[in-house]
């Protein structure tokens, strides 16, 4: 699994003295998928926040309303509390994020810390500490960071076997007669990596004329469901296999001319497009 951090440098919420000073001081996150989108109920986003008490003498500690919360923008309600009445540090934990709070430098500055789990609902979410002044309207804030897109999986293919049916005499694959055949096992797929329509994983050959030429898919494209499918001199086999949610997609494709000392490989289009291993075809004569 691989992190991404983020130092950010501190900022005043303004020039008066007695403000109070909310930073933004660390960001990290996992990416057990992409660095581009985090993948629900697998990785995290964990903020770091610094906050000095000079604010208590213009913002103050009066009542519940008037302590520091963690928000995200969209929503009025927060996601949690980081002081008690007596101004002693909360940590909290909830279904899908954990609060702590952790006094530093002889209780003038707090560390304010929350770990969200990646979750659909979230995704580019943006959240901000506030502090809401006791009895006015007044209220400071950090700079919003904007949480990174969430997708339901993390797509996956791995090349399962290749297998060619030479002539017994040659070590050549003779057109019309000879067939090749890749399997591949998929996996993860999302709202953009989808089995639905164009978006679902297709089959690619190269020709010798420099062209790529799309195969069949193992997939229904109008409700992605797994499926034979046979094209033009081609076949797709898909066979539901262990742990849910994974396929064994297999492509049969009878050996033309054009195909000789070329490749076939599976692509999952989509932003980023993804593809798999190159088979590489021995000569066709």
């Amino acid at each position: 699994m691989k992190y991404q951090v983020l130092l950010l440098a501190l900022f005043h919420s303004g020039p008066t003295i007695g403000l109070p000073i909310m930073s933004t001081v660390l960001v990290s996150t996992s990416s057990s998928c992409s660095d581009n989108y985090l993948v629900a109920d697998q990785d995290y986003t964990l903020v770091s926040y610094a906050i000095n008490r000079n604010g208590e003498a213009h913002f103050g500690f009066d009542h519940s309303n008037s302590l520091p919360k963690l928000y995200f923008m969209e929503s009025e309600k927060p996601m949690c509390s980081l002081f008690d009445k007596s101004r002693r540090c909360l940590n909290q934990v909830f279904a899908d994020h954990v609060c702590s709070c952790e006094a530093l430098i002889r209780d003038q500055f707090y560390r304010l810390t929350v770990n969200i789990t990646a979750k659909l609902k979230y995704s580019w979410k943006s959240l901000a500490l506030k502090w809401m002044a006791a009895g006015t309207s007044e209220i400071a804030e950090s700079v919003p960071l904007t949480l990174k897109e969430v997708r339901e999986g993390c797509p996956q293919m791995e090349l399962v076997s290749i297998h060619m049916s030479f002539n017994v005499k040659h070590n050549f694959l003779v057109p019309g007669e000879d067939t090749i055949t890749v399997a591949f096992q998929v996996s993860g797929n999302n709202s953009v990596h989808s089995f639905r329509g164009e978006l679902g994983p297709q089959f690619v050959y190269t020709t010798t004329d420099g062209k790529k030429q799309i195969g069949c898919t193992g997939f229904d494209p109008p409700n992605g469901s797994c499926t034979d499918r046979a094209g033009i001199r081609d076949a797709c086999s898909c066979v539901p296999v262990s742990p849910p949610g994974t396929y064994l997609l297999t492509f049969t494709k009878t050996a033309q001319k054009n195909m000789s000392g070329q490749s076939v490989r599976l692509v999952w289009p989509g932003l980023p497009e993804l593809r798999s291993v190159e088979c590489h075809l021995p000569p066709i004569r």
